[in-house]
Protein backbone atom coordinates (compact mmCIF):
# COMPACT_ATOMS: atom_id res chain seq x y z
CA UNK A 1 0.00 0.00 0.00
CA UNK A 2 1.23 3.32 -1.34
CA UNK A 3 1.40 6.40 1.33
CA UNK A 4 -1.45 8.96 0.20
CA UNK A 5 1.12 11.85 1.93
CA UNK A 6 3.68 13.51 -0.94
CA UNK A 7 7.03 13.25 0.24
CA UNK A 8 9.01 16.05 1.29
CA UNK A 9 10.94 17.83 -0.75
CA UNK A 10 13.33 19.87 2.51
CA UNK A 11 17.22 18.86 2.67
CA UNK A 12 18.61 17.34 5.64
CA UNK A 13 21.63 19.28 6.62
CA UNK A 14 24.70 17.80 6.01
CA UNK A 15 27.11 19.61 8.83
CA UNK A 16 27.75 17.20 11.16
CA UNK A 17 26.85 17.70 14.95
CA UNK A 18 30.24 18.22 16.27
CA UNK A 19 30.83 21.15 14.05
CA UNK A 20 27.98 23.39 15.84
CA UNK A 21 29.36 22.40 19.39
CA UNK A 22 32.69 23.74 18.07
CA UNK A 23 31.06 27.00 16.53
CA UNK A 24 29.48 27.33 20.02
CA UNK A 25 32.77 26.85 22.00
CA UNK A 26 34.72 29.06 19.53
CA UNK A 27 31.84 31.87 20.37
CA UNK A 28 31.56 31.43 23.58
CA UNK A 29 36.07 32.01 23.81
CA UNK A 30 35.23 35.17 21.52
CA UNK A 31 32.46 36.75 23.75
CA UNK A 32 35.14 36.00 27.37
CA UNK A 33 37.65 37.00 25.18
CA UNK A 34 36.39 40.06 24.78
CA UNK A 35 34.62 40.55 28.16
CA UNK A 36 38.07 40.48 29.80
CA UNK A 37 39.04 42.87 27.57
CA UNK A 38 36.67 45.29 28.53
CA UNK A 39 37.91 44.81 32.13
CA UNK A 40 39.44 48.00 33.33
CA UNK A 41 43.03 47.86 33.92
CA UNK A 42 42.76 48.80 37.82
CA UNK A 43 40.99 45.51 38.00
CA UNK A 44 43.37 43.71 35.76
CA UNK A 45 46.34 43.69 38.28
CA UNK A 46 46.95 44.66 41.64
CA UNK A 47 47.47 48.54 41.72
CA UNK A 48 45.53 49.75 38.85
CA UNK A 49 46.54 52.97 39.78
CA UNK A 50 50.43 52.36 39.94
CA UNK A 51 49.92 50.45 36.74
CA UNK A 52 48.68 52.96 34.76
CA UNK A 53 50.93 56.23 36.14
CA UNK A 54 53.72 53.59 34.69
CA UNK A 55 51.65 53.43 31.54
CA UNK A 56 51.67 57.06 31.30
CA UNK A 57 55.45 57.29 32.04
CA UNK A 58 57.52 54.48 31.31
CA UNK A 59 59.99 56.14 28.87
CA UNK A 60 60.85 58.28 31.89
CA UNK A 61 62.70 55.23 34.06
CA UNK A 62 65.43 53.26 33.75
CA UNK A 63 64.92 50.76 36.74
CA UNK A 64 61.93 48.97 37.29
CA UNK A 65 61.48 46.98 40.90
CA UNK A 66 58.73 44.60 40.78
CA UNK A 67 57.67 42.38 43.89
CA UNK A 68 55.96 42.27 47.30
CA UNK A 69 55.83 44.21 50.21
CA UNK A 70 59.53 43.88 50.71
CA UNK A 71 60.17 45.87 47.77
CA UNK A 72 57.18 48.22 48.13
CA UNK A 73 57.67 49.21 51.53
CA UNK A 74 61.95 49.26 51.69
CA UNK A 75 63.24 50.32 48.72
CA UNK A 76 62.65 54.35 48.08
CA UNK A 77 63.26 55.51 44.35
CA UNK A 78 64.54 58.80 45.34
CA UNK A 79 67.49 57.29 47.62
CA UNK A 80 67.87 54.93 44.77
CA UNK A 81 68.50 57.22 41.91
CA UNK A 82 70.74 59.68 44.29
CA UNK A 83 73.20 56.76 45.07
CA UNK A 84 73.41 55.33 41.61
CA UNK A 85 74.44 59.29 40.67
CA UNK A 86 77.26 59.15 43.51
CA UNK A 87 78.29 55.99 41.63
CA UNK A 88 77.97 57.67 38.65
CA UNK A 89 74.93 55.82 37.04
CA UNK A 90 72.31 58.58 36.66
CA UNK A 91 68.95 56.65 36.88
CA UNK A 92 65.27 57.23 37.39
CA UNK A 93 63.99 54.12 39.16
CA UNK A 94 60.01 52.97 39.98
CA UNK A 95 58.72 50.80 42.75
CA UNK A 96 56.81 48.58 41.53
CA UNK A 97 56.03 46.53 44.96
CA UNK A 98 52.06 45.40 45.48
CA UNK A 99 52.13 43.73 49.26
CA UNK A 100 51.48 40.24 48.96
CA UNK A 101 52.53 39.48 45.75
CA UNK A 102 53.42 35.92 44.54
CA UNK A 103 55.57 35.07 42.36
CA UNK A 104 53.10 34.10 39.52
CA UNK A 105 51.77 37.58 40.09
CA UNK A 106 55.38 38.89 39.32
CA UNK A 107 55.26 37.03 36.21
CA UNK A 108 52.59 38.05 35.19
CA UNK A 109 53.38 41.28 35.34
CA UNK A 110 56.03 41.30 33.67
CA UNK A 111 54.95 39.85 30.83
CA UNK A 112 52.17 42.06 30.27
CA UNK A 113 54.40 45.11 30.19
CA UNK A 114 56.91 43.40 27.62
CA UNK A 115 53.82 42.82 25.28
CA UNK A 116 52.49 46.34 26.07
CA UNK A 117 55.81 47.84 25.51
CA UNK A 118 59.79 47.52 25.69
CA UNK A 119 60.67 47.09 29.38
CA UNK A 120 63.04 49.62 30.78
CA UNK A 121 66.81 48.55 31.21
CA UNK A 122 67.27 46.84 34.33
CA UNK A 123 64.57 45.04 35.64
CA UNK A 124 64.76 44.10 39.27
CA UNK A 125 62.50 40.79 40.40
CA UNK A 126 61.53 40.25 43.74
CA UNK A 127 60.45 36.59 44.95
CA UNK A 128 56.90 36.74 47.03
CA UNK A 129 55.56 34.21 48.78
CA UNK A 130 56.13 30.33 47.98
CA UNK A 131 52.89 28.99 49.10
CA UNK A 132 50.40 27.68 46.39
CA UNK A 133 47.92 27.39 48.74
CA UNK A 134 44.44 29.92 48.99
CA UNK A 135 42.92 31.19 51.77
CA UNK A 136 39.28 31.28 51.99
CA UNK A 137 39.19 34.98 51.92
CA UNK A 138 41.26 34.76 48.89
CA UNK A 139 39.75 32.66 46.83
CA UNK A 140 36.63 35.33 46.37
CA UNK A 141 38.75 38.41 45.81
CA UNK A 142 39.31 39.98 42.32
CA UNK A 143 42.78 39.77 42.81
CA UNK A 144 43.31 36.23 43.21
CA UNK A 145 41.54 35.73 39.76
CA UNK A 146 43.28 38.18 38.11
CA UNK A 147 46.78 36.57 37.53
CA UNK A 148 45.07 32.99 36.78
CA UNK A 149 45.95 32.98 33.00
CA UNK A 150 46.47 29.11 31.43
CA UNK A 151 50.40 30.40 31.98
CA UNK A 152 49.96 31.39 35.38
CA UNK A 153 47.33 28.46 36.42
CA UNK A 154 49.76 25.29 35.22
CA UNK A 155 52.64 27.02 37.07
CA UNK A 156 50.70 26.58 39.79
CA UNK A 157 49.22 23.25 39.51
CA UNK A 158 52.40 21.81 39.04
CA UNK A 159 53.89 24.20 42.36
CA UNK A 160 50.21 22.14 43.95
CA UNK A 161 51.21 18.39 42.72
CA UNK A 162 55.46 18.11 43.59
CA UNK A 163 55.83 18.95 47.23
CA UNK A 164 54.80 16.71 49.68
CA UNK A 165 51.06 17.38 50.23
CA UNK A 166 48.78 14.63 51.18
CA UNK A 167 46.31 13.63 48.41
CA UNK A 168 43.16 15.32 49.52
CA UNK A 169 45.32 18.26 49.90
CA UNK A 170 46.58 18.86 46.78
CA UNK A 171 43.30 17.69 45.21
CA UNK A 172 41.80 20.62 47.30
CA UNK A 173 44.35 22.83 45.84
CA UNK A 174 44.34 21.74 42.83
CA UNK A 175 40.23 22.23 42.25
CA UNK A 176 40.63 26.05 43.89
CA UNK A 177 43.32 27.31 40.95
CA UNK A 178 41.19 25.56 38.45
CA UNK A 179 38.05 27.35 39.86
CA UNK A 180 40.07 30.23 40.07
CA UNK A 181 41.24 29.53 36.51
CA UNK A 182 37.43 29.10 34.97
CA UNK A 183 36.69 32.81 36.81
CA UNK A 184 39.38 34.44 34.75
CA UNK A 185 37.98 33.02 31.56
CA UNK A 186 34.55 33.91 31.64
CA UNK A 187 35.04 36.59 34.01
CA UNK A 188 32.05 35.68 35.99
CA UNK A 189 31.09 38.55 38.64
CA UNK A 190 32.75 41.06 36.61
CA UNK A 191 29.58 42.48 34.82
CA UNK A 192 28.97 45.95 37.85
CA UNK A 193 33.13 46.02 37.08
CA UNK A 194 32.97 46.52 33.19
CA UNK A 195 29.58 48.51 33.11
CA UNK A 196 31.25 50.88 36.41
CA UNK A 197 34.44 51.70 34.47
CA UNK A 198 32.11 52.72 30.97
CA UNK A 199 29.85 55.06 33.06
CA UNK A 200 32.62 56.17 35.25
CA UNK A 201 36.15 55.71 33.30
CA UNK A 202 37.64 53.37 35.34
CA UNK A 203 40.55 55.64 35.26
CA UNK A 204 42.81 56.27 38.53
CA UNK A 205 42.14 59.78 39.92
CA UNK A 206 44.38 63.05 39.73
CA UNK A 207 45.25 62.88 43.87
CA UNK A 208 46.63 59.18 42.87
CA UNK A 209 48.50 59.99 40.11
CA UNK A 210 50.36 62.69 42.31
CA UNK A 211 51.38 60.49 45.06
CA UNK A 212 53.11 58.36 42.30
CA UNK A 213 54.95 60.98 40.78
CA UNK A 214 55.83 62.35 44.06
CA UNK A 215 57.11 58.98 45.75
CA UNK A 216 57.62 56.72 42.30
CA UNK A 217 55.62 54.09 44.07
CA UNK A 218 57.21 53.96 47.65
CA UNK A 219 54.71 53.66 50.67
CA UNK A 220 56.66 52.99 54.49
CA UNK A 221 54.69 51.38 56.83
CA UNK A 222 55.28 54.10 59.06
CA UNK A 223 51.99 56.13 59.62
CA UNK A 224 49.65 53.56 57.82
CA UNK A 225 46.07 53.73 60.08
CA UNK A 226 45.37 50.20 59.43
CA UNK A 227 44.38 47.70 62.24
CA UNK A 228 46.40 44.74 60.70
CA UNK A 229 49.44 46.53 60.06
CA UNK A 230 49.65 48.34 63.86
CA UNK A 231 48.36 44.77 65.23
CA UNK A 232 51.56 43.18 63.17
CA UNK A 233 53.79 46.13 64.87
CA UNK A 234 52.48 45.52 68.67
CA UNK A 235 53.16 41.32 67.97
CA UNK A 236 56.84 42.16 66.78
CA UNK A 237 57.43 44.44 69.84
CA UNK A 238 56.54 41.43 72.21
CA UNK A 239 57.76 38.74 70.51
CA UNK A 240 61.66 40.04 69.43
CA UNK A 241 63.57 37.41 71.66
CA UNK A 242 61.81 34.87 68.97
CA UNK A 243 62.48 36.90 66.34
CA UNK A 244 66.38 36.70 66.99
CA UNK A 245 66.21 33.24 67.54
CA UNK A 246 64.27 32.06 64.04
CA UNK A 247 66.91 34.23 62.42
CA UNK A 248 70.08 32.80 64.03
CA UNK A 249 68.45 29.32 63.40
CA UNK A 250 67.64 30.30 59.24
CA UNK A 251 71.23 31.36 59.32
CA UNK A 252 72.92 28.66 60.45
CA UNK A 253 70.35 26.07 58.39
CA UNK A 254 71.34 27.65 55.14
CA UNK A 255 69.21 25.62 53.21
CA UNK A 256 66.63 26.40 51.27
CA UNK A 257 63.24 24.20 51.31
CA UNK A 258 62.04 22.42 47.46
CA UNK A 259 59.24 24.47 47.14
CA UNK A 260 61.23 27.56 47.60
CA UNK A 261 64.04 26.37 45.61
CA UNK A 262 60.96 25.51 42.74
CA UNK A 263 59.90 29.77 42.91
CA UNK A 264 63.27 30.44 42.67
CA UNK A 265 64.03 28.69 39.83
CA UNK A 266 60.78 29.93 38.02
CA UNK A 267 61.74 33.69 38.89
CA UNK A 268 65.39 32.78 37.41
CA UNK A 269 63.52 32.13 34.54
CA UNK A 270 61.33 34.71 34.12
CA UNK A 271 64.93 36.70 34.25
CA UNK A 272 65.96 34.89 31.44
CA UNK A 273 62.96 36.31 30.08
CA UNK A 274 63.66 39.86 30.65
CA UNK A 275 66.91 38.96 29.25
CA UNK A 276 65.46 38.17 26.06
CA UNK A 277 63.77 41.37 25.65
CA UNK A 278 67.02 43.00 25.91
CA UNK A 279 66.40 44.41 29.25
CA UNK A 280 68.95 43.26 32.41
CA UNK A 281 67.46 41.24 35.14
CA UNK A 282 67.79 41.41 38.73
CA UNK A 283 67.15 38.72 41.28
CA UNK A 284 66.70 40.78 44.35
CA UNK A 285 66.41 38.66 47.61
CA UNK A 286 65.29 41.22 50.83
CA UNK A 287 66.23 41.03 54.60
CA UNK A 288 63.59 38.73 56.09
CA UNK A 289 63.90 35.96 57.98
CA UNK A 290 67.41 34.57 56.62
CA UNK A 291 65.52 32.04 55.25
CA UNK A 292 66.90 32.95 51.84
CA UNK A 293 70.31 33.10 53.19
CA UNK A 294 71.74 29.82 51.87
CA UNK A 295 70.44 31.02 48.19
CA UNK A 296 73.60 31.34 45.85
CA UNK A 297 74.72 32.95 42.66
CA UNK A 298 74.30 29.01 40.83
CA UNK A 299 70.25 29.16 41.24
CA UNK A 300 70.03 32.12 39.82
CA UNK A 301 71.12 31.50 36.18
CA UNK A 302 72.70 34.27 34.33
CA UNK A 303 70.58 36.47 36.36
CA UNK A 304 72.51 38.95 38.47
CA UNK A 305 71.48 37.93 42.68
CA UNK A 306 71.50 40.53 45.11
CA UNK A 307 70.43 38.64 48.27
CA UNK A 308 70.20 40.16 51.31
CA UNK A 309 68.46 37.70 53.70
CA UNK A 310 71.83 37.09 54.98
CA UNK A 311 72.70 38.26 58.38
CA UNK A 312 76.24 37.30 58.56
CA UNK A 313 77.11 39.96 55.57
CA UNK A 314 74.14 42.53 56.72
CA UNK A 315 73.74 42.05 60.41
CA UNK A 316 72.70 45.77 60.48
CA UNK A 317 69.86 44.83 58.42
CA UNK A 318 68.73 42.55 61.07
CA UNK A 319 68.47 44.44 64.28
CA UNK A 320 65.55 45.31 66.29
CA UNK A 321 65.75 48.91 65.70
CA UNK A 322 65.46 48.21 62.14
CA UNK A 323 62.28 46.64 61.92
CA UNK A 324 58.80 47.70 61.97
CA UNK A 325 57.71 43.79 61.97
CA UNK A 326 59.39 40.67 61.66
CA UNK A 327 59.16 40.51 58.11
CA UNK A 328 59.60 44.42 57.14
CA UNK A 329 61.93 47.35 57.41
CA UNK A 330 61.16 50.46 59.36
CA UNK A 331 62.07 53.81 57.31
CA UNK A 332 65.37 53.61 58.76
CA UNK A 333 66.14 50.61 57.61
CA UNK A 334 64.71 50.86 54.42
CA UNK A 335 66.91 54.16 54.16
CA UNK A 336 69.68 52.14 54.88
CA UNK A 337 68.92 49.23 52.80
CA UNK A 338 68.23 51.25 49.97
CA UNK A 339 71.48 52.46 49.89
CA UNK A 340 72.91 48.91 49.99
CA UNK A 341 71.29 47.87 46.79
CA UNK A 342 72.49 50.67 44.98
CA UNK A 343 76.10 50.04 45.97
CA UNK A 344 75.81 46.70 44.78
CA UNK A 345 73.76 47.19 41.68
CA UNK A 346 76.61 49.77 41.23
CA UNK A 347 79.06 47.15 41.69
CA UNK A 348 77.48 44.57 39.29
CA UNK A 349 77.11 47.17 37.01
CA UNK A 350 80.68 47.58 37.10
CA UNK A 351 82.11 44.11 36.78
CA UNK A 352 79.42 43.67 33.59
CA UNK A 353 81.64 46.52 32.02
CA UNK A 354 78.48 49.32 31.91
Amino acid sequence: MRCPLPASKRSVSRVPGWWWCLAAVAAFLLTTAGVRSAVPLRDAFPGGAKLEYYLLHRGEYDVLLVGNSLIYRAIIPALFDARMAEHGYPIRSYNFGFSGMRAFETDHLVRFLARSGDLPPHVFLGPGPFDPHIEPWERRTHRAVAWHSPRQTVAALRTVWRPQEPWPERARLAADHSLLFSRWLTRFGDGGRILGAVVEGGEATAAELEVLSRTSGYEGLEGLDRRPIRARHRRFLRRQKQFLAAVARNSRRRHVNRLTAMNLERLAGLGAFVRRTGSRPVLLISPNKARLAGFTPDGAGETLLLNFDDPVRYPRLFDLDMRFDSSHLNRRGAEIYTRLVADAFAAGLAREGD
